[in-house]
């Protein structure tokens, strides 16, 4: 199961990490966790503990906490058995000499030992196995016991292969008023024990007392709750604790990250906003980790993902074996489709702990994206290995088949997951998407109606549910129950704008241009009267006037206003919607000026993210200003050639593409298509002239259905072929615009390569939806998979024959855009000098 599980339910644009507004993305480390069924005194006594065993010296310690035994007899003090952990854990990771577990990991590797999470006993000879498979060099144990009004806390160090005693200490005191006092002790003895062979010289940040993290046992208390609730998935009763800790004590740091990061899952904005706020003004008493987690969260939240590369390297090099920091970067690159870089990362954090079973699910679904199906069958298959009575790894290696077209194993894997969990939603979706894919809808309709939607309560959830239901009962033709599923997206799902667009593909009665621009003239005032405080209905203002052009002069002023007022209101790349905005309303020349910077601000920020258009709303944001920019070439055409110097000096190969693409339009527009070839050539897309096209052809079971664009010879047969145009040559091929028929349908585009010797090239591709790629008759790539248009998302090594070389691509769509981007390069992503495109015809004549 991926960190965007690909159902139909989730249009996936990028995994993890990036711009909300502009990036479909989790701000946390978004991958879906893998799921698994002040002034006293202290009086220190210290045991001697003889051995012959020492801990060699390291330049970093991987060290882990086990829960304590509570040998009071009050159960009331049971919570300590986590807290004391939590603890510990928390003042030792302060160490940047100290790799310290989670407690997350430690619920998931005791239970997958077979052992109790919460046990009141510790079996040692587990605890040693345990060690050893998270690759710990030591750990401590402990247990509290109780005389009269004392509390006495015993840790034991141990050598991790043996579970050999290097140290017993013990520290007592009045109770629970000088708990803090007494951990705080015992882990500065601990972390003294652990770093004898250190010069602890380098880092000179203060380490913060339990009590400088919140004072108060009853806060701790919940917290502690809190994060027993998290491990135990019980996120809204955790969400609730952590709210108590909070009130009791408002500047409690760590419970605000832990509410932070929930919020964040559940894509619940407004608090989001409220607990990062109080974060940034807490930040000054937070410990140096902690201070990470929090600019990593803001970076996230403010859609700057340089600055989240930067803390996050900045993190790692003081905690070089922390696996947080070593997972933001791998989904940074993951996400700009690094791939490889991104399997270095995941491939780290497994030299660290080989038994994290989230990199493995991680990896499997890289290596799918990379086309190795193998691969990615095979890590996830170790992960299955490794916990065969969890449901995860089993729905992982379904999604992967299914993203291969083989429906049967697919079918299979999911039955096999939902064996070992009957509750866990995502394989009854998946199942919901085998059934789709063969086009069997009532059956895939009957699961969502009566399997999945009891079964879940969240928002998210719900809002897919009803995405899914809307789309099957307005296949199935049931028109009015479509558009009342509609309005139930509707109470779950806050991008009006994605649900207003599903409308206009589903209500029989919005089926033209006037129609639907009359429904949104309609719906302006309230979109208006949202836009002040709800970003998400400000982009949709915008989209309203540009798209169909509803009154641009209020929405240009609006716009102004709010920019004005508020300057950090919208993104770097937020201003290239306000700035069109204003050209298309008549208002650049008296209110352009504050928006001009949007266009060096725009190419910074490229260099901080490296490949930015790549995605896809970097990319059709843009595309909305190329069409301003087609309206009057000139200035735009040097635009553009700045642009690629500085992608070509910044080294941004693929930006670099993108814009030499636009470039050729105008090129284009201006008449100077020799020019135009100049620049699609240097990038390998074939003019849009070389393509034939074939459909539409329905899409039930369209995917694994054989057309008879397939049947014939390459450039041979009866093939209906169609000579279609989307008025624009900027390297896109739109399907939606060549045919009207585009809900539910399958097309095929063809196109020749003419390679002048044998070559070995790359094919690279980004289709909306799923796609099939054939050359010379042979299928070389496919990818069933729900998404949008992302340039270069796919990358295939192919080899040409000399002379002609016939591709065939093909696109299946359900709903709204639909479409590709095709070109040819040599590995380093440049088109290739020894090859020209013909269209088909042409390459039957030679």
């Amino acid at each position: 199961m991926s960190p965007g599980h690909n159902t139909l339910a989730v249009r996936v644009i990028v995994a993890g990490v990036l711009l909300p507004a502009l990036f479909s993305c989790a701000p946390d480390n978004d991958q879906r966790r893998i799921r698994l069924s002040g002034g006293e005194s202290v009086q220190p006594a210290t045991a001697d503990t003889s051995t012959s065993i020492y801990l060699e010296p390291a330049s970093r310690r991987a060290v882990a906490v086990f829960f304590f035994q509570n040998r009071t007899g009050d159960y009331d003090l049971d919570w300590l058995q986590q807290g004391l952990t939590e603890m510990f854990v928390r003042s030792l990771s302060q160490s940047q000499r100290l790799s310290v577990l989670g407690t997350e990991r430690l619920y998931e590797l005791t239970e997958r030992l077979g052992g109790d999470s919460t046990a009141r006993d510790i079996d040692m000879d587990m605890a040693a196995v345990f060690a050893r498979k998270a690759n710990l060099e030591a750990y401590l144990s402990g247990n509290i016991t109780k005389t009269g009004d004392s509390l006495c806390i015993t840790v034991q160090l141990h050598e991790a292969d043996s579970g050999t005693v290097l140290r017993e200490e013990t520290a007592e005191g009045a109770g629970l008023e000088q708990l803090f006092s007494m951990v705080d002790h015992l882990s500065g003895v601990m972390k003294e024990e652990l770093t004898l062979s250190f010069d602890d010289t380098q880092s000179q940040s203060r380490h913060l007392s339990l009590s400088e993290e919140s004072p108060s046992i009853e806060a701790w208390q919940h917290y502690v709750n809190g994060v027993q609730l998290i491990n135990r998935f019980r996120q809204s009763a955790a969400y609730e604790s952590l709210r108590k800790a909070v009130e009791i004590d408002s500047n409690f740091v760590l419970a605000y990250i832990s509410l932070l990061r929930i919020s964040i899952t559940r894509r619940d904005n407004d608090n989001s906003a409220r607990w990062m706020s109080k974060l940034m003004a807490l930040r000054d008493q937070a410990s140096l980790r902690e201070k990470y987690e929090i600019d990593v969260f803001k970076s996230r939240l403010d859609g700057d993902p340089g600055r989240t590369m930067e803390v996050s390297q900045a993190w790692l090099e003081e905690y070089p074996n922390d696996i947080d920091p070593i997972q933001n970067i791998g989904n940074i690159f993951w996400s700009l489709h690094k791939r490889d870089e991104a399997v270095r990362y995941y491939k780290r954090i497994l030299s660290l702990d080989p038994t994290y079973a989230a990199a493995y699910n991680i990896l499997g679904y890289i290596f799918a994206e990379q086309g190795n199906f193998q691969d990615a069958h095979a890590i996830l298959d170790r992960y299955r290995v490794m916990e065969p009575d969890e449901p995860n790894p089993y729905d992982s290696n379904a999604e992967i088949f299914l993203r291969e077209g083989t429906l049967n194993k697919a079918e299979d894997f999911y039955r096999a997951s939902l064996a070992r969990d009957s509750s866990f939603s995502y394989s009854l979706a998946g199942l919901a998407q085998v059934d789709i894919a063969r086009g069997d809808y009532e059956n895939a309709l009957d699961i969502y109606l009566q399997r999945f939607l009891p079964l879940v309560s969240d928002r998210a959830n719900k809002a897919a549910a009803y995405r899914q239901i809307a789309l099957l009962q307005w296949r199935l033709g049931d028109y009015a129950l479509a558009l009342s599923s509609l309005e139930k997206l509707a109470e779950y799902n806050d991008n009006l704008l994605e649900v207003q667009l599903l409308r206009e593909e589903i209500d029989p009665k919005v089926n033209d241009a006037a129609t639907r621009r009359a429904y949104w003239e309609r719906q302006y005032d309230e979109v208006m009267r949202m836009a002040g405080t709800v970003p998400i209905a400000l982009n949709l203002l915008i989209r309203i006037s540009l798209d169909y052009g509803v009154r641009l002069d209020e929405t240009a002023a609006a716009v102004l206003d709010m920019l004005e007022n508020k300057p950090d209101y919208l993104a770097v790349t937020g201003r290239f919607l306000p700035a069109i905005l204003c050209m298309r309303a008549g208002l650049w020349e008296e209110h352009g000026e504050p928006l001009r910077p949007f266009f060096s601000e725009f190419l910074t920020l490229l260099d901080r993210t490296e490949d930015l258009p790549i995605n896809y709303r970097g990319w059709s944001i843009y595309r909305y200003y190329n069409e301003f920019a087609r309206d009057n070439p000139g200035p735009y055409i040097d635009e553009y050639r700045s642009a690629i110097d500085f992608c070509q000096k910044k080294e941004l190969q693929r930006s670099e593409m993108v814009f030499r693409t636009y470039l050729a339009d105008l090129y284009y527009k201006i008449g100077e298509e020799d020019k135009a070839r100049k620049q699609l050539q240097r990038c390998g897309v074939p003019e849009e002239e070389r393509w034939l096209f074939a459909g539409p052809y329905d899409n039930r079971n369209g995917f694994n259905k054989t057309f008879s664009p397939e049947t014939v010879r390459p450039g041979r047969g009866t093939v209906p072929w169609l000579v279609r145009s989307d008025d624009c040559r900027e390297g896109y091929i739109d399907l939606q615009k060549r045919f009207p028929e585009s809900g539910w349908s399958v097309a095929y585009g063809m196109t020749v390569i003419k390679a002048s010797r044998a070559t070995e090239a790359q094919f690279r591709l980004g289709s909306n939806e799923a796609v099939k790629v054939f050359l010379n008759g042979r299928a070389v790539w496919k990818n069933n998979i729900f998404r949008d248009s992302i340039f270069d998302n796919d990358i295939i090594n192919v080899h040409l024959e000399k002379g002609l070389n016939f591709v065939l691509v093909k696109v299946c769509n359900i709903y709204g855009p639909w479409g590709y981007y095709f070109r040819v390069t040599d590995k380093s992503g440049d088109g290739l000098k020894d090859i020209v495109f013909l269209s088909p015809a042409e390459g039957r004549e030679r």
